[in-house]
């Protein structure tokens, strides 16, 4: 996997987050941009918050196949497909001591890319083959997090986040727990 994360400071407060990633893994190969730009303030109230607009894009692109030795076996052209989202929403945070908590509430536009195609046919036969297409997946979504972490001493570090996201068409959520450790 090679990746570029470029953050560049635009005014006081205010920060951008360009990243560009290339991925090839089993015959497919994956590219992504992302650009994010946020305004952070300090508010004595609310603590630490960010106001942020995203743009997501990725292009996929599966190479073709011809699988060998059954009367079953299957084989593909190859397909590509692009996937374009915006994301606008605000981070809130607080830090005590060792201490960080926050809360993270977005609303995610699909532009493309939310229905993915691709064909497969018979290698043996001689008909025109069938196409598979992904489940219609809702383009618009509300996702909220909560995260928090502690600073166990000056090498250790233990966080987690629990995210929900919600949709017409689905429910997602997910949840992780971190310990990291700085060498």
């Amino acid at each position: 996997m090679k990746g570029a994360a470029i953050p560049a400071k635009t005014a006081a407060g205010v920060s951008a987050i360009n990243r560009i990633t290339t991925i090839l893994q089993a015959g497919c190969l994956s590219e992504t941009a992302c650009f994010f730009y946020g305004n952070r303030r300090n508010d004595a109230a609310l603590g630490l918050y960010c106001d942020f607009v995203g743009i997501d894009y990725a292009h996929y692109k599966q190479d073709s196949f011809r699988e060998d030795g059954s009367v079953y076996s299957l084989g593909s052209d190859g397909f590509s497909d692009d996937y374009l989202a915006g994301e606008i929403g605000v981070d809130m945070k607080r830090e005590r001591k060792d201490k960080t908590y926050g809360l993270t509430v977005a609303y995610r536009r699909v532009f493309d890319g939310d229905v993915q195609h691709t064909g497969y046919s018979y290698v043996r036969g001689t008909g025109l083959g069938f196409g598979v297409q992904s489940m219609n997946r809702s383009k618009d979504h509300i996702a909220a997090s909560a995260y928090a972490s502690a600073k166990l001493s000056d090498r250790w570090e233990i966080g987690g986040a629990v995210e929900q996201d919600w949709s017409h068409t689905s429910r997602d959520m997910g949840a992780s727990v971190q310990f990291m450790y700085s060498f």
